[in-house]
């Protein structure tokens, strides 16, 4: 049998256990209420976030391209009234569902790649390799931003990839989805501080504009309350989706408690 055979052989078993392990996984995490829950809110708001530019309309963001009334009531204007410039708040919250989801996600894998390859690396060399890495990291802690991505070049880069990664990365796809909800508050606190780009609508951005524009004293609940309430689904989905993934992939969180 030559070579390339072999190897193709090996590629299409390899390929037939990743299957089934998929398949006993999703099985598993069926299971979960919780997690069907959560995943079934998040596939709503990623079809809501890729839907944008069919069900909302953009040069409504603009204040100088619109000429609605202010402060008007969702029955009046629907679906969600507006603001206090007379922007549809509905356009704002389809629009803002993009760059919130989007920096949520960004800066979730962005910190998961860092930390993941900094555990790898420190894991499998050890020693001072272990401790110069624990000691950046410890120091990293201390900056509330990611200032910069660590590059690793290692000489046994493919064992790493191919027999310490494989095991971890159950983990860390679990801690992936318990870190979005962080970033996404994040975002949200920063352009509530008036942090954020005003120019991209975001959830926050809303907040922060709502709360600018007296939306409290004019009893505009439409346009603070309908953020607030995505913010609070798509974490809670995020963090029900976690755990069940938590459950799923981390055999020891299965194991049957004694009395």
């Amino acid at each position: 049998m030559s070579v390339g055979a072999t190897t193709g052989s090996a590629r299409r078993i390899t390929w037939m256990r990743r299957r089934r392990a998929f398949g006993r996984g999703w099985a598993d995490y069926r299971k979960s209420t919780a997690g069907l829950i959560g995943l079934g809110v998040l596939g709503v708001f990623v079809v809501f976030a890729l839907a944008a530019p069919v069900i909302a309309n953009r040069d409504n963001l603009d204040a100088s391209k619109v000429n609605n009334p202010l402060w008007a009531h969702p029955l009046d204007f629907l679906p969600l009234g507006t603001d206090n410039l007379g922007r549809p708040v509905w356009d704002q919250l389809v629009y803002g569902a993009r760059i919130s989801l989007l920096v949520g996600l960004a800066a979730t894998v962005i910190a998961i790649v860092i930390g993941a390859s900094v555990g790898i690396v420190s894991g499998f060399f050890g020693g001072w390799v272990s401790a110069v890495l624990m000691r950046l990291t410890e120091w990293f802690l201390v900056i509330p931003f990611l200032p910069l991505a660590i590059v690793l070049a290692a000489s046994n880069g493919h064992l790493m990839s191919r027999h310490i990664f494989p095991n971890v990365a159950p983990l860390i796809l679990a801690n992936l989805t318990l870190t979005v909800p962080i970033a996404i508050l994040s975002e949200t606190t920063l352009a509530f501080l008036g942090l954020g780009d005003p120019l991209r609508p975001s959830w926050g951005r809303m907040l922060d504009d709502a709360f600018s524009a007296g939306a409290l004293t004019e009893n505009a609940w439409w346009y603070y309350l309908p953020p607030g309430l995505c913010i609070l689904l798509v974490v809670l989905a995020f963090t029900l989706v976690g755990h069940a993934l938590e459950e799923v992939l981390d055999p020891r969180l299965r194991e049957p408690k004694g009395p």
